[in-house]
């Protein structure tokens, strides 16, 4: 199961389109998370 998972993954960060994407996502995650920090403070 790893391997498949691996595989569709690498075929999935091959797209520049997907890279996007997935860039976006782990910004606005990483800015939740600093919102969380700064209003916690």
């Amino acid at each position: 199961p790893y391997l498949a998972l691996a595989a569709k993954a690498r075929w999935f960060l091959k797209s520049p389109r997907a890279l996007k994407v997935l860039n976006r996502t782990a910004a606005g995650f990483m800015m939740g998370a600093a919102a969380a920090i700064a209003a916690r403070q």
